[in-house]
């Protein structure tokens, strides 16, 4: 009876300090987001601005930028003849984040497995980049998107971002994940870290905006968050 009651009592524990970590993380999702860093950021009004938007689906966020502009031309990077419907009227290209599981091996919620959920949660499983070409850009409401025109240097700060969160070959390339189910205008490849719940596909857009002087919340874990903190 008395080893019964200790590993009652240890269980108990062991829930009791889940749901106080649940609490305080949301507490935290809410919270954060409400802390702006980059304050004294301004939209740039000058010949050299760019024009780049945040796209949210609701869950996920990413960038959308123009295909090309003096500072980086994507189609060197993601040439249009390996997406299968991708032909010149596609001047946007979108790149994010986020868990590989989720991206390559779960196209709906019904096909959510408990070991995809609880890898990403932990943080153990892999991450990959999204690539989406569009023919325009996402419709800047507010909501399922945000323009922000930023400065040439700006913009390089978030280039440089991105470029470090591919995973490359030993030849310095970015490696394409091949897959059978992908859509005719999107991609996906290898990338560096992994998801949790303390990093997650919008943290990463969040931390690539914090890092190029943009306002952001100084956390933002979820789309909402993203959306909701940009000036």
């Amino acid at each position: 009876m008395r080893l019964l009651k200790k590993i009652g009592i240890i269980f108990l524990k062991i829930i009791l300090g889940v749901v106080i970590f649940l609490i305080l993380w949301i507490c935290a999702v809410f919270l954060l987001p409400q802390i702006k860093v980059n304050k004294n950021f301004t939209t740039c009004n000058n010949d050299d601005c760019i024009t780049v938007y945040i796209r949210s689906n609701g869950m996920h966020s990413d960038f959308v930028f123009p295909v090309k502009t003096k500072e980086r031309d994507w189609l060197a990077w993601f040439p249009r003849e390996i997406y299968e419907g991708v032909d010149s009227t596609y001047n946007f290209v979108s790149i994010g984040w986020g868990d590989k599981g989720f991206y390559l091996d779960t196209p709906t919620w019904a096909d959510l497995k408990v070991s995809t959920a609880l890898k990403a949660t932990i943080g153990v499983s892999g991450s990959a980049m999204h690539i989406i070409y569009f023919q325009n850009p996402p419709v800047n409401d507010g909501e399922k998107g945000r323009l922000l025109k930023i400065s040439s240097k700006q913009y390089q700060k978030i280039l440089h971002y991105i470029d470090n969160s591919f995973l490359l070959d030993d030849n310095g390339k970015i490696i394409l994940i091949k897959h059978p189910d992908f859509d005719i205008n999107d991609n996906y490849y290898e990338a560096k870290g992994s998801y949790s719940l303390f990093k997650t596909c919008n943290v990463w857009t969040g931390k690539c905006l914090k890092q190029a002087g943009i306002q952001i919340g100084i956390w933002t874990p979820t789309a909402a968050s993203v959306m909701s903190s940009i000036p």
